[in-house]
């Protein structure tokens, strides 16, 4: 029982982990050899990677303010600047 109690906590440091863009196969291993406790306070006082993080939340970077927008956005919200047309935002005719 305390084995799949240890496993259980390990996968949600895991899950905590890739939320904030780390490896979460990373920090799962490091849980379960270690400690999930440890992990976990690893985990928190890392700083969140913004670039995994965006990418995997569908967001893109405006490239004249460096601010993350939307995927199917034309117009950064933070800067005005219009983001070049690409094939996947091009209507379908």
């Amino acid at each position: 029982m305390m084995l799949l109690f240890w496993i259980v906590l390990s996968a949600l440091v895991a899950i905590y982990a890739s939320k904030k863009g780390r490896s979460g196969a990373g920090y799962f291993f490091l849980a379960v050899f270690l400690s999930p406790l440890i992990a976990f306070l690893i985990a928190l006082v890392s700083s969140p990677d913004r670039e995994a993080a965006a990418k995997k939340s569908g967001l893109k970077k405006c490239p004249k303010c460096a601010e993350y927008v939307q995927g199917e956005a034309l117009i950064c919200r933070y800067c005005g600047s219009k983001f070049p047309e690409t094939i996947q935002n091009a209507p379908i005719t």
